[in-house]
């Protein structure tokens, strides 16, 4: 079993049970886990990148097949019911070691991350993936660690095993189901093994100084679309409609000396359009490319909670390397 990553804690999944697995890989970064996913045939790339991938019959969660331990430190916690149905123990143990065997000589994704934004009551967690888009999930939904020295002293009050292809069958337990999450306690660690996805709305609001003193906001505040702001007024563009004010800025005629930029109502085939006429796009490649970064930055920043240092020649974060794991 090797490890991979600039991020390995030394609190290793050996402490979890696994101890024959063929490479571990060790909280990685969002554009590699996206390259995992691709090169693994998990997931297919859509119209301006992003990820997509098929879930299999079951399109949302399933309620019904919930199972959780009962034993004697939380049992008098739980609502038992039709959602939280009950299970052993030993049955439990039973699917943990035919889990455990099920991931020797197999390759799996481990995220540290937290839960609980209130520092007050925040828990360290560990996801275990099959797949690498299952972990670019989990890395999404939880709260990341930016330090690399807590990443590498990282210990996990609450653990996630998440193997879909694994299945239980008649007669390994009272359980039978394709699609199952079972709650449980082992070794005093909380643990989790099963098939889960969720997602995460997030509002936001960034501002971006530029050296010569160009401030840029993107918010989540704001209608979809740009608008430039300037000593004499401003204008609003998003798909379908202009706006300005003064709104006489509209009716005025480009000049002959003045800078033109050729029209385009599908900049999709303009793409395609320039493939056969080798013009430049109507967005030039580099620009796309500073306009993306900026989005990037903004994430970075709201991931970490940091102000960001961005040096355009390089582009590198100055000062702040841990910084770089959200990229």
């Amino acid at each position: 079993m090797q490890n991979y990553g600039a991020f390995v804690s030394h609190y290793g999944v050996e402490n979890h049970g696994i101890k024959n697995a063929e490479t571990v890989y060790w909280n990685l970064t969002t554009s590699v886990l996206y390259e995992q996913a691709i090169r693994r045939h998990e997931a297919a790339i859509a119209h301006l990148g992003p990820l997509v991938v098929q879930t299999g019959s079951h399109t949302g969660r399933s309620p019904n097949d919930k199972f959780v331990v009962q034993e004697p430190s939380s049992e008098s916690d739980i609502w038992w019911g039709k959602v939280n149905r009950p299970f052993s123990q030993e049955n439990f143990d039973y699917l943990y070691r035919k889990m455990l065997a099920y991931t020797q000589n197999r390759d799996i994704f481990v995220f540290d991350g937290y839960v609980g934004a209130d520092l007050n009551y925040r828990m360290p967690v560990r996801i275990i993936t099959e797949y690498a888009w299952h972990n670019l999930f989990a890395r999404n939904m939880f709260i990341r660690e930016f330090d690399p020295e807590k990443l590498r002293n990282h210990v996990p009050e609450f653990t996630v095993i998440d193997m879909p292809r694994l299945k239980a069958e008649p007669g390994d337990t009272d359980v039978c189901i394709m699609y199952n999450t079972v709650a449980g306690i082992k070794d005093g660690v909380p643990t989790r093994i099963g098939y889960w996805l969720w997602d995460a709305p997030t509002d936001y609001d960034c501002v971006c100084t530029y050296a010569s003193g160009l401030v840029i906001r993107i918010s989540s505040g704001y209608p979809m679309g740009t608008k430039w702001v300037g000593e004499d007024g401003w204008l609003f563009v998003t798909r379908g409609k202009t706006e300005a004010e003064p709104a006489s800025v509209l009716d005025e005629v480009i000049g002959e000396n003045e800078v033109r930029l050729y029209h385009s109502r599908d900049h999709c085939g303009n793409f395609i359009d320039c493939v056969k006429s080798r013009k430049e796009t109507i967005t030039p490649c580099e620009v796309a490319h500073r306009s993306a970064s900026v989005g990037h930055l903004c994430d970075i920043a709201l991931y970490t909670g940091r102000k960001i240092r961005w040096n355009p020649k390089t582009e590198e974060i100055n000062g702040d390397p841990g910084a770089w794991l959200a990229w």
